[in-house]
């Protein structure tokens, strides 16, 4: 289960589908999600973590804006997995 905080600093709850954690683009408006590839995340993640010295390190990135439904206004109309 993957864990973000909405605008208000609300807990969302994601299903995780497999082992590890995801990343995701979060629509502001209506809520939708969007896991996003990490690969770059992780690499840098990875890197900055091992110049630091630091030791068990974990992260956690969230993208925030507004999907294609609101944008063109067709929010309600989309049924969308992940979403409100």
């Amino acid at each position: 289960m993957d864990v973000v905080r909405d605008d208000s600093g609300e807990r969302l709850y994601r299903h995780r589908p497999g082992p590890g954690h995801r990343h995701y683009l979060i629509c502001r408006r209506c809520g939708h999600s969007l896991a996003v590839d990490s690969a770059e995340v992780e690499t840098w993640a990875a890197r900055t973590a091992g110049r630091s010295g630091f030791a068990d390190v974990h992260h956690r990135v969230e993208l925030h804006g507004t999907c294609p439904a609101c944008l063109t206004g067709r929010a309600d109309e989309e049924p969308r997995p992940g979403g409100r």
